[in-house]
């Protein structure tokens, strides 16, 4: 029964059995033969679907049939190419004494036929090539800040004076 109980919407439905259905085929029933490659399924459509012919699971031709058919198309075939090629190009008479055939070009421009394409000799002269600057020594880029200090001549050292001390233990 549907209705409204306080302003909100309720569905209640009477309780029902479910429906006795087969949850899977019966084995015995399945032919196995049309199912062992999916290429061979007769089942499987191919190619344009649009235009699909719908065959049974069980019609299968038959194959000598099918050879037989093939034989007489391909003999109808090279029976009908013969007869186009006879038909197709009527043969011209010979020539007339003192005359000889030949082929004539027919298409709206002309060109020359020749056994040898124009040969021509052409020139060229490459500018000298100027010799490379040497490329200059790598010196890599400072990192770090640079500090000085001005040290003046004997500040730091005086040679004389401190070898002095040195050289009278050693003589």
């Amino acid at each position: 029964a549907q209705g409204a109980e306080n302003g909100g919407y309720a569905f209640a439905q009477q309780p029902r059995a479910v429906s006795n259905r087969k949850k899977f085929r019966d084995p015995a029933l399945v032919d196995d033969r049309l199912a062992v490659n999916i290429m061979w399924d007769r089942r499987v459509v191919r190619g344009n679907t649009y235009a699909a012919q719908v065959l049974p699971a069980t019609a299968v031709p038959d194959p000598v049939s099918m050879q037989k058919d093939a034989e007489q198309r391909k003999l109808a075939e090279i029976k009908k190419r013969q007869r186009v090629r006879q038909v197709a190009r009527p043969n011209t008479p010979d020539a007339v004494a003192g005359r000889r055939h030949m082929d004539v070009q027919t298409e709206n421009f002309l060109e020359e036929i020749s056994d040898r394409p124009a040969e021509l000799d052409q020139d060229t002269q490459t500018d000298a090539f100027m010799d490379r600057p040497p490329s200059p020594l790598y010196i890599p880029k400072k990192t770090g800040v640079d500090r000085e200090t001005q040290i003046y001549e004997g500040d730091l050292f005086d040679f004389d004076y401190e070898v002095e001390p040195i050289l009278q233990v050693v003589v």
